[in-house]
């Protein structure tokens, strides 16, 4: 797979998971993700991705699993991302993003790793809720 990522993958409702790591997709992430509420895994790492992690991101009430690490992802980390309960694993890694302080105090409850590297965070979030 290649190209942007459709606007159009918001009218996939019943959408469970989307696992297009290693693929060829570049482009920014479209908002249209957030209408997904039945995704329960988001896998598109190691791929040409740029721009912002769109906050509508905040509104997949059912992903567990978020992999965005190795992408040209850039900005803050949405603090929406707090809003998601029931996630349990996040990685950011190799991103040069920016974590604002609320979204980093939701995850030291949680986080086991997270790295600060030549002032861009490599983030690797793993956690579990309990």
């Amino acid at each position: 797979m290649s190209g942007e990522i459709p606007s159009e993958i918001g009218n996939l409702s019943k959408l469970k998971a989307f696992g297009a790591a290693n693929s060829s997709f570049s482009g920014q992430l479209p908002s249209e993700l957030g209408v997904l509420t039945n995704l329960i895994n988001l896998d598109l790492e190691n791929n040409a991705v740029t721009g912002t992690i769109p906050t509508e991101v905040g509104q997949m009430d059912s992903v567990v699993k978020i992999n965005l690490g190795k992408n040209n992802l850039i900005g803050s980390i949405p603090t929406e991302l707090g809003n998601l309960e029931s996630i349990e694993w996040i990685n950011l890694g190799e991103n040069p993003l920016v974590c604002r302080m609320p979204f980093m105090s939701f995850l030291f409850v949680f986080i086991h790793a997270i790295n600060f590297v030549q002032e861009q965070i490599i983030f690797q979030a793993l956690y579990h809720r309990s």
